[in-house]
């Protein structure tokens, strides 16, 4: 058990398991650098582009557990908060009756959860994001990651791993990962990658590439329907951490 930053953290998975077998390096870089995690999710709405308004980033679980300080708790709160903001971006995209809604939807997906040293993440997007930057060597492992070295449940572990980052041997070399993303785009192969932060990405990129409306719609659709389904392995994920950390008062 340490401090850092104000938050308490438990190595537990730490030199065992899923991660420790299926990545070492970039397991102990993660592990080394958890602490820098920080989680400014309850911050008021802004605006980027006019009428494009950033998000409230509100959900009433992910605000009782980003006011703890145990990481084990705050850091899946906030995967909570950004896939809450994710899908109700896509949704605003795919209900949209015009170009100006559908990119806004589109852009706010990338704020929440590229990160702002993300590939494609706005200027003002938040930080860190869902995945690792796109900056090598590994620096900053992203929300996902950090949650799989501090958790100490197993089956969370391994929720996160096929429900919402997919395989991260991908990320012992950021850009490579990003690199995939962007292949996979150009090939038309997005839901076969086995990341639903990346497919959920990868769709809002569509949106802002598309040439009509009813294309970008299209992508938003896909886009929601991969966003519901992870959103609610973040709420799984954060209700294990809640379980592990009675201390933290969580209200799931």
């Amino acid at each position: 058990m340490g401090r850092t930053n104000g938050y308490k953290w438990t190595c537990a998975a730490c030199g065992k398991g899923l991660i420790a077998l299926a990545l070492t390096p970039l397991f102990l870089i993660s592990c080394n650098i958890r602490q820098q995690v920080s989680v400014p999710d309850a911050s008021p709405a802004q605006t980027s582009e006019p009428g494009c308004a950033r998000p409230i980033l509100d959900d009433p679980a992910a605000v009782v557990a980003l006011q703890s300080n145990i990481g084990q708790v705050s850091v899946p709160g906030s995967m909570v908060n950004r896939f809450v903001a994710a899908t109700r971006a896509m949704q605003a995209a795919a209900d949209a009756r015009d170009t100006a809604t559908v990119q806004c939807g589109a852009e706010n997906v990338l704020y929440v959860l590229s990160g702002r040293f993300g590939r494609y993440g706005p200027a003002d997007a938040l930080t860190p994001g869902i995945l690792p930057a796109d900056r090598d060597p590994l620096s900053d492992p992203g929300l996902a990651i950090t949650a799989m070295t501090i958790l100490p449940d197993q089956t969370a572990i391994e929720a996160i791993g096929t429900g919402i980052v997919g395989s991260i041997n991908r990320w012992s070399t950021p850009t490579a990962g990003w690199n995939e993303l962007d292949a996979a785009i150009a090939d038309g192969t997005i839901a076969a990658l086995d990341s639903p932060t990346m497919q959920v990405i990868g769709y809002a990129l569509l949106i802002q590439r598309a040439g009509a409306l009813d294309e970008a719609r299209d992508a938003a659709r896909a886009g929601l329907a991969v966003a519901r389904t992870t959103l609610q392995t973040t709420r799984d994920v954060l209700a294990s951490g809640c379980a592990s950390f009675p201390e933290a008062e969580c209200r799931l």
